[in-house]
């Protein structure tokens, strides 16, 4: 008889409260949450008139006690409630009250989670200064910064990291390239493997990296990786070539790194390739001057949005280069002019040491010129329109100096990036210079900034520069 009652009870609620019974509650019991900005999620009632989160310290002492440790209580007209601001290394335990038309309210059973701890957030290992803030020219959003392998937010407060869940995730690991992508998906590029997670850090997708391109134990990937509209994936690798030692009394390394394309589908196999040595032979990376080949360190990818060319960039070679992807031919070259049997760049000396080279348009790219900050340049970011004929040259359009106030010197070695922003504006990475600016691209009017200082155990404090930012609205 009870179980009975128990069925029309189920079938009462299903029926005529309209309960929908795939939906459940979010966070899930037990979870472990690498963030702190919280959807809160429960069943869907038709004829609910609000739903009422209550959110409390979870205490050993009293699972059920509200009273004493509530932290927020929040009413919404929906059944997906967004709270902020959550503490890391914290356990939290929640109810919800759903209000009915007819003035009935549901309350659900308690639910428990906890937030992971984070090093980021603790300002005796890290701190986020600033110096600009217009809250009303910029977009409220999560600035994702790829080195210090979290996110933050406006206000400088860390709302998202990479939790050390497996060892290529831990703190002391070299993180290179987070980018987000419309369902929330993150892919970046960690110790030198590929993956594109969740934001609860499931791994969707890695990389393979036995060495079928580069020849090796490993595809030695770097700097540049994303997932593209047609759902493969993108990455920059490397091969290492060693050349032969002429004196035997020569100890140095004769191992030359040359670059690889690998395009993977979501099965893992390869669609697409291309060798830089089979492009770029090394008469043409031949360096007279010291008797040596050039080192060309590509340190950016950007393919066109038709899917037809790639944009490279290579640092120390002060050189872009653009490949039809279908031949694998270089179609355009732009930059220093090496030897004599260099002769079909497109010589210019506006950029040098370049990073983050990318399509704006078809035939607007963008630079983080780092320049040449050692002999007294400053650094920039600049656009340029392509040469179209063999008379004409790179033509740059706009630039922003990194020199623009006394807080830094405006010299950047090495790093870098920019983002044009959905309200026009830019957010620029500075790089080595250790500086993240958003500026308003008409009048170069600086707006947001935020400038990053770690803890080292041997020196101190001092600067800890950013490879690449990526802006989203929400996490």
């Amino acid at each position: 008889m009870t179980k009975q009652i128990e069925i029309g009870i189920s079938f009462f609620l299903i029926i005529f409260l309209d309960i929908n019974i795939s939906a459940q509650y979010l966070p899930k019991d037990g979870s472990k949450l690498n963030y702190n900005q919280i959807y809160f999620e429960c069943p869907k009632i038709k004829n609910a008139v609000s739903y009422k989160i209550y959110l409390a310290y979870d205490s050993a002492e009293n699972k059920q006690d509200f009273a004493t440790f509530l932290i927020k209580s929040k009413i919404s007209n929906t059944f997906i409630t967004k709270i902020d601001g959550l503490s890391f290394g914290k356990k939290y335990k929640w109810f919800v009250e759903t209000l009915l038309k007819n003035k009935e309210i549901l309350k659900s059973d308690i639910h428990y989670f906890s937030l992971y701890e984070c090093p980021y957030s603790d300002t005796t290992k890290y701190k986020f200064k600033q110096y600009y803030s217009s809250n009303s020219q910029i977009e409220n959003g999560i600035i994702w910064l790829d080195q210090i392998h979290c996110a933050i937010n406006r206000d400088l407060e860390v709302v998202w990291f990479l939790a050390p869940i497996i060892d290529d995730f831990t703190e002391d690991k070299q993180v290179r390239d987070f980018r987000v992508y419309r369902d929330g998906t993150i892919s970046f590029i960690a110790n030198e493997d590929a993956y594109h997670i969740t934001k609860d850090l499931n791994i969707i997708w890695k990389a393979p990296n036995q060495g079928k391109i580069s020849g090796e134990k490993k595809e030695n990937y770097h700097h540049s990786f994303e997932k593209l509209e047609n759902g493969n994936y993108i990455i920059l690798g490397n091969q290492y070539i060693e050349l032969e030692t002429i004196d035997p009394k020569d100890s140095l390394s004769k191992k030359i790194e040359f670059t690889t394309i690998i395009e993977y589908n979501i099965t893992n196999e390869i669609v697409w390739s291309w060798k830089s040595i089979d492009n770029m032979p090394l008469d043409l990376l031949s360096n007279s001057e010291s008797n040596s080949i050039y080192n060309t360190h590509c340190n950016s990818l950007s393919v066109s949005k038709n899917g037809k060319k790639i944009l490279l960039g290579f640092r120390d070679i002060s050189r872009i280069i653009e490949i039809e992807k279908a031949s694998g031919k270089i179609i355009r070259s732009m930059g220093k002019k090496l030897n004599k049997t260099d002769t079909l760049v497109f010589e210019t000396d506006l950029f040098k040491f370049p990073h983050n080279a990318k399509y704006i348009s078809d035939n607007v790219i963008s630079i983080l010129n780092n320049n040449d900050p050692k002999n007294g340049a400053i650094s920039s970011l600049d656009f340029y329109t392509f040469p179209q004929n063999k008379k004409q040259t790179l033509k740059r359009i706009f630039y922003f100096k990194f020199d623009f106030d006394k807080i830094t010197n405006g010299k950047s070695t090495k790093l870098g990036n920019a983002q044009f922003l959905s309200n026009k504006n830019i957010l620029i990475n500075q790089g080595a210079a250790n500086r993240i600016v958003e500026i308003n691209s008409k009048t170069k009017a600086p707006l947001w900034d935020v400038y990053i200082t770690k803890k080292y155990p041997n020196s101190g404090w001092n600067i800890f520069p950013i490879y690449r930012v990526f802006f989203t609205n929400t996490l």
